[in-house]
């Protein structure tokens, strides 16, 4: 199995290549997946307020894929899970994404403009190349979305060649092989601020 250290670092060449690269016969202009990404900057552009928006949580949903970036951030130790406790770790890892990660969005994206560099085609992941501008500022956003999911979906970002998905595999997977998945659910619970409650609801109606 590929080590959680050398997938940051395979992860980090291709965005690499992806954003020094010139140009090549495999970059797309349909803009199927830059639309997606538009969609999502727009809920964040529009969510005011410091508290969270239920509706447009629900609505990013539509666009990001939360049960694959779960599964991907566990690598082999998913197939440890039973189902049960696979739809528990990905209601938390999702709670954990929106607590962390959601308000700095919200704050960045709502007062800039994104544009589309170009799009490249994988095996099984498409990669949309972005330039953020904020100002006289500009940042070059890379967008993962996942050709599992129809229609495709993001399943992580990369910001100053720091990929999200990447790094939170690091931090979870090292935590799951020295302390097993109990304690790594105690140790994502308490970093999400969750409720027992809303776990045990949730264990509740999968069960039935």
């Amino acid at each position: 199995m590929i080590s959680p250290r050398l997938l940051l670092k395979a992860s980090l060449l291709v965005v690499t290549i992806f954003l020094l690269g010139p140009g090549s016969g495999i970059a797309r202009d349909s803009g199927d997946g830059f639309d997606t990404v538009k969609r999502v900057v727009n809920i964040f552009s529009v969510w005011g307020g410091k508290e969270p928006n239920k509706n447009l949580l629900k609505e990013l949903t539509s666009y990001i894929d939360y049960n694959e970036m779960a599964e991907r951030s566990l690598g082999k130790y998913w197939f440890d899970l039973t189902p049960l406790d696979r739809r528990e770790y990905a209601f938390v890892f999702r709670k954990l994404v929106e607590d962390r990660y959601y308000p700095r969005w919200r704050k960045i994206f709502s007062r800039g403009k994104i544009e589309k560099i170009k799009e490249v085609d994988t095996a099984d992941s498409l990669y949309v190349k972005t330039a953020f501008r904020l100002g006289d500022k500009e940042d070059v956003i890379v967008w993962r979305l996942s050709k599992r999911s129809r229609p495709i979906k993001i399943v992580s970002i990369t910001v100053d060649d720091k990929d999200l998905l990447t790094r939170m595999s690091i931090r979870v997977q090292k935590q799951m092989k020295k302390n097993g998945y109990k304690k790594l659910m105690a140790w994502m619970k308490d970093r999400a601020e969750l409720e027992e409650s809303k776990i045990e609801s949730l264990r509740s109606t999968a069960a039935k």
